[in-house]
Formats: structure tokens, C-alpha cells, sequence
């Protein structure tokens, strides 16, 4: 399969900067680029600011 067709959204709804919801999540992008993929994440908390 081709990368290309394969995607990672990630939304992040926690309110708290730098919480464990956010480690979680670095290592989880960590991860998406290891393996070629380019996930995107949406932060809640940055909406509306």
C-alpha cells in the first residue's frame, strides 16, 4: 500500500498544556513519522483563541 493513501489525524480535546495527553501524543506523531506517514494534529485548546 502506498503511503500517500494512508493518513493520521490526530485531535487533541485536553485542556492542560504539556499534560499527559500531549506526551501521549508526541509519541504517537513519533511513531507516524518513523513510518513515513505525516499525521496531522488539531489541538481544541488553540480553536477560538
Amino acid at each position: 500500500m502506498n503511503n500517500m493513501d494512508e493518513s493520521v489525524l490526530i485531535i487533541n480535546g485536553a485542556t492542560r498544556i504539556n499534560g499527559n495527553t500531549d506526551i501521549l501524543i508526541e509519541r504517537v506523531i513519533h511513531g507516524a513519522n518513523n513510518t513515513g506517514l505525516a499525521p496531522m494534529l488539531i489541538e481544541l485548546r488553540q480553536i477560538g483563541r
